[in-house]
């Protein structure tokens, strides 16, 4: 075999080494936001007791309250519910050529402290929907690996709602999970969770809930 041919082999094999790579990398992903499951295991949080969905509109409040125990004996509920839970959990999900496309692959889906907003601020957030789950009981805070985020005192934080406000974007940008630390909802909240995600599938589902007149309750 001359030096010709085993140069356009070796070509060859290269290139499909490369086109394969590409492929496999085309259906890996990875997913940059965390999970919320109706059965808890050591990387993900407990389901929550109640979800709502709520929007704020001309100085008041529309809530869609979903409770854990209604689903039971509510099929729409139950739907629902589950609906809201399956579209948070699905976000963040990117294959490695996306996250090589759209430039993610330094992004972080970390654990930040420091003071931002409160729970209450964030029911009057406008143009667009605040999912909220709820916790009767406190859940241990976990990082990206899944394991219990201590703060600088070593000690582990445990929060009682999760928050993301969703607007109707059809883009992949960065958002943040608020958690609420503490008892009063007008305590500002000093944990977030930057996420990177397309929150459109889940936007339009609280859009679908808003116009099928799910969200009730004039809040003040």
């Amino acid at each position: 075999m001359n030096a010709k041919k085993i140069i356009s082999y070796t070509l060859l094999g290269i290139i499909a080494a490369l086109i394969a790579v590409v492929i496999i990398l085309s259906f890996v992903t990875k997913k940059l936001s965390p999970a919320i499951a109706d059965v808890a295991t050591t990387q993900e949080i407990s389901s929550p007791t109640e979800i709502t969905i709520s929007k704020y509109e001309d100085s008041k409040e529309y809530m869609y309250r979903m409770q854990k125990a209604n689903a039971s004996v509510d099929e729409n509920i139950k739907n629902d519910y589950e609906l809201v839970l399956k579209k948070f959990n699905n976000l963040g999900y990117f294959t490695y050529m996306q996250q090589l496309f759209l430039g993610l692959g330094d992004f972080k889906n970390e654990i930040v402290y420091g003071k931002t907003t409160s729970i209450s601020n964030l029911h009057k957030e406008t143009n667009g929907y605040l999912v909220e789950f709820v916790y009767s009981s406190d859940q241990i805070l976990k990082d990206v690996n899944g394991k219990a985020y201590k703060n600088e005192d070593g000690n582990e934080v445990k929060f009682s709602k999760l928050d993301i406000f969703v607007d109707n974007s059809n883009e992949v940008s960065t958002y943040k999970l608020y958690l609420k630390t503490y008892t009063s909802d007008d305590t500002s909240v000093y944990y977030t969770y930057n996420i990177c995600a397309n929150v459109n599938s889940l936007y339009e589902t609280c859009n679908d809930f808003d116009k099928g007149e799910k969200m009730q309750g004039k809040l003040a």
